[in-house]
Protein backbone atom coordinates (compact mmCIF):
# COMPACT_ATOMS: atom_id res chain seq x y z
CA UNK A 1 0.00 0.00 0.00
CA UNK A 2 1.31 3.19 -0.88
CA UNK A 3 1.69 6.14 1.90
CA UNK A 4 -1.16 8.31 2.12
CA UNK A 5 -1.10 12.48 2.46
CA UNK A 6 -3.44 12.48 5.86
CA UNK A 7 -4.06 9.78 8.11
CA UNK A 8 -7.00 10.91 9.89
CA UNK A 9 -7.05 9.06 13.50
CA UNK A 10 -10.72 8.59 14.50
CA UNK A 11 -14.34 8.26 11.82
CA UNK A 12 -16.66 10.00 14.86
CA UNK A 13 -18.38 13.31 14.87
CA UNK A 14 -14.83 15.03 14.91
CA UNK A 15 -13.01 13.06 12.36
CA UNK A 16 -16.17 13.15 9.63
CA UNK A 17 -15.92 16.86 10.20
CA UNK A 18 -12.68 17.48 9.86
CA UNK A 19 -13.05 14.59 6.71
CA UNK A 20 -16.12 16.09 5.13
CA UNK A 21 -14.61 20.03 4.96
CA UNK A 22 -11.05 18.51 3.61
CA UNK A 23 -12.49 16.62 0.91
CA UNK A 24 -14.70 19.92 0.24
CA UNK A 25 -11.59 21.99 -0.38
CA UNK A 26 -10.58 19.42 -3.14
CA UNK A 27 -8.13 16.70 -1.58
CA UNK A 28 -9.37 14.02 -3.46
CA UNK A 29 -10.18 11.11 -1.28
CA UNK A 30 -7.79 8.39 -2.24
CA UNK A 31 -5.39 10.42 -0.24
CA UNK A 32 -6.72 10.20 3.49
CA UNK A 33 -7.11 7.52 5.76
CA UNK A 34 -9.57 6.74 8.62
CA UNK A 35 -8.45 4.49 11.99
CA UNK A 36 -11.72 3.61 13.19
CA UNK A 37 -12.18 0.52 15.39
CA UNK A 38 -16.10 -0.06 14.77
CA UNK A 39 -16.48 -2.14 11.60
CA UNK A 40 -19.61 -0.53 10.70
CA UNK A 41 -18.51 2.60 11.12
CA UNK A 42 -15.23 1.83 8.20
CA UNK A 43 -17.72 0.65 6.31
CA UNK A 44 -20.04 3.65 6.24
CA UNK A 45 -17.33 5.88 5.60
CA UNK A 46 -15.63 3.39 2.62
CA UNK A 47 -19.01 3.40 1.18
CA UNK A 48 -20.23 6.80 1.36
CA UNK A 49 -16.65 9.02 1.11
CA UNK A 50 -14.42 6.56 -0.66
CA UNK A 51 -11.54 6.69 1.92
CA UNK A 52 -9.01 4.19 3.36
CA UNK A 53 -10.14 3.00 6.03
CA UNK A 54 -8.44 0.55 8.86
CA UNK A 55 -8.39 -0.20 12.73
CA UNK A 56 -4.69 -0.18 13.05
CA UNK A 57 -2.54 2.98 12.30
CA UNK A 58 -2.10 3.57 8.52
CA UNK A 59 1.20 5.14 6.97
CA UNK A 60 0.56 9.02 6.37
CA UNK A 61 2.28 11.82 5.67
CA UNK A 62 0.52 13.74 8.20
CA UNK A 63 -1.47 12.57 11.05
CA UNK A 64 -4.67 14.15 13.00
CA UNK A 65 -5.98 13.19 16.15
CA UNK A 66 -9.62 13.41 16.36
CA UNK A 67 -10.45 11.61 19.69
CA UNK A 68 -12.04 12.27 22.92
Amino acid sequence: MSRLDLVIVGGGRMGEALLSGILRSGNPPEGIGVVEPLVARRDELEQRVSVRTSEALLDGAGVVLAVK
